[in-house]
């Protein structure tokens, strides 16, 4: 089969707002607003400058059923550039975007195959050549909830092409269990079907791996929209060759999140503390190379414990933090800063000391061990998540390890003196 270069990307979710910010002000705001558009216009220049045979979009190109013209307009004129210099783009609907959604009825530019709500079969041309065969499915509706599998295995019975066979699907494969169940199937039903390499949407995680001599690759979202998705966004370029299948990463997020923990032990003062923050934050802010929004976290126990939990002083330093670290050059936004900390305590004993303190250590440091707490304690928290979901939260939002080390340190407050032992 013949050498090919791909460049997949999926969940671009244009014009796309940002969720769970806090304190934004104007500069940033203007980022943000910019942000998923100049990603994907950063996915074109790498379709350029490596000069791919094929851009393939796996799903949710839009965030909302109803597209805005800003979204197909700049989503229109990045595949013209594409089109201009002769690389091919397929492109599928998810979810997000299914094709019983309004939408301004455009011309695409020549190139741009936009598949239907059947399995349908596009040939990959080169030199006037086929040299592969892409196989693809649109959502015709927001909600799939049967298998997609049946219908390629079918489409695919009577091929008799001997070029790449390249399948183009948003669905959750495996059972993710951070994702809502749509076009819900396994790895060993797509891995049967014929087809050598699933381009795949919905899942906001990169992943790519081989299955039975097929491969499959997640790229992930392209710019993380809130905190739950945070590090690195991009596309993957795939090299398709005698060897099988290589995906490498290309970062393309225009602004990118983090998380800071800072540990306090051996922390003994403010000056120390402070200086602590602003090397990470330099340490963050030149690996990211481009805009980064921080969530701080203080973690341990130690003599700056106090200050950390005084009443104000956190909201004061992030504020002060904040005009230090974004504008005038700078561009490190300190989204949230908290503490789950406490003073020095000498612990360890209390897990074989027959005490209330002692029982109630032992039975969370079992439970966690064991394996169910998180579905456990997601259960009690039912209510509460979906108060937030309500609002706009990502449904993945509760940190079950965060809320219950915070649980555990109020109930020491409570219990046990600072300096007890």
């Amino acid at each position: 089969m013949d050498r090919l270069k791909l460049v997949h990307c999926a969940d671009l979710h244009l014009d796309s707002p940002f969720i769970g910010l806090e304190g934004e002000d104007s500069a940033l705001q203007d980022r943000l607003y910019k942000a998923t558009f100049d990603s994907f216009s950063r996915i074109v220049d790498v379709c350029l400058r490596e000069k791919a045979d094929a851009l393939m979009v796996g799903g949710d190109v839009y965030d909302r059923e109803t597209r805005s013209l800003r979204a197909q307009l700049r989503f229109r004129d990045e595949l013209a550039r594409l089109s201009q210099a002769h690389i091919p783009v397929f492109v599928i609907h998810g979810n997000h975007d299914p094709l019983s959604g309004w939408s301004h009825r455009l011309t695409w530019p020549e190139g741009v195959h936009v598949f239907g709500p059947k399995v349908e079969a596009v040939p990959l041309i080169r030199e006037g050549r086929e040299v592969a065969r892409v196989w693809g499915v649109s959502y015709g509706q927001p909600e799939v909830r049967e298998s997609p599998a049946p219908e390629f295995a079918a489409a695919l019975a009577d091929d008799s092409g001997d070029g790449w066979r390249i399948g183009l699907l948003h669905a959750n494969v495996g059972g993710d269990p951070g994702h809502e169940s749509y076009a819900p199937c396994s790895v060993d039903e797509l891995a049967a079907v014929g087809i050598d390499l699933w381009l795949l949407g919905h899942v906001h995680g990169a992943r790519f791996w081989n299955h039975r001599g097929v491969h499959f690759l997640y790229p992930g979202t392209s710019q993380g929209r809130h905190r739950r998705e945070k590090g690195p966004k991009g596309c993957y370029i795939l090299t398709l060759g005698p060897n099988g299948v290589e995906a490498e990463f290309r970062a393309t997020d225009s602004v990118r999140w983090e998380d800071i923990e800072i540990s306090i032990d051996g922390i003994t003062g403010e000056e120390e503390l402070f200086q602590v923050l602003d090397d990470r934050l330099e340490k963050v802010r030149k690996a990211a190379g481009r805009p980064v929004i921080v969530d701080v976290r203080f973690v341990g126990r130690g003599p700056v414990a106090g200050l950390l939990r005084r009443e104000g002083f956190l909201e004061e330093w992030q504020s002060e933090s904040r005009s230090r670290w974004f504008g005038d050059g700078h561009d490190v936004w300190i989204n949230r800063m908290d503490a789950v900390v406490g003073g020095e305590r000498k612990l360890k004993k209390w897990l074989d000391e027959p005490t209330f303190v002692g029982e109630l250590l032992r039975y969370v440091k079992e439970r966690r061990d064991s394996g169910q707490w998180e579905a456990e304690a997601q259960e009690v928290l039912g209510t509460v998540m979906r108060f937030f979901q309500r609002r706009g939260e990502p449904e993945d939002w509760i940190d079950v390890e965060d809320w219950t080390d915070r649980a555990v340190e109020r109930l020491l407050d409570e219990l046990v003196a600072e300096g007890e032992s």
